[in-house]
């Protein structure tokens, strides 16, 4: 529901809660794979992935949300460029951060550290892998392609470029 309304569009939604899903299953294999058991701590564990994973996948499709209409791989190509190096910048800086969190003695700080490079390496990879390759095949190829109409009770309307010049007499980026 967040997601369907900060982009207002059900087509983008879909897209990004699928490469949500993946990121979620993608760290309970890693999980289970290691050989963890699934306990309390774990849970909570996994519920605060939503949170972490949710970043990448949300920072690149909004990217995509506000690129010039055109061909779906082209507007991933922008939100790439626009996106990319911040989304690698964060990914890097954080696994750098959990290097600390290796080096302690206290065994739930380690495993807290392999949970965090868990989330956000398996969250990178899906992002730039995965939901790149669904938004270049599938994406919306406008903000109108897929756009949630609202009832007028909301008071939100996202004016065409025409409709900014005549309302404001100028055309700002959130018109586009």
């Amino acid at each position: 529901v967040v997601i369907l309304f900060m982009t207002l569009n059900y087509k983008l939604t879909g897209l990004v809660f699928v490469g949500l899903f993946y990121v979620l299953a993608m760290v309970c294999l890693l999980m289970t794979i290691s050989g963890w058991v699934i306990g309390i701590i774990e849970a909570i564990g996994v519920s605060v992935a939503t949170g972490m994973a949710v970043d990448y996948v949300l920072h690149l499709s909004h990217s995509f949300n506000h690129q010039p209409a055109g061909p779906a791989p082209e507007r991933v190509r922008g939100a790439l460029q626009e996106m990319g190096i911040s989304i690698l910048s964060g990914c890097l800086t954080t696994w750098i951060a959990c290097i600390a969190l290796y080096c302690c003695d206290f065994l739930w700080f380690r495993l807290f550290g392999c949970f965090v490079t868990m989330v956000i390496w398996s969250s990178f990879f899906i992002t730039m892998t995965g939901v790149t390759a669904i938004l270049s095949l599938y994406g919306p190829e406008s903000i109108e392609d897929g756009e949630v109409i609202l009832p007028e009770w909301t008071g939100i309307k996202r004016y065409t470029a025409e409709e900014a010049v005549t309302v404001r007499g100028e055309v700002t980026e959130n018109d586009l």
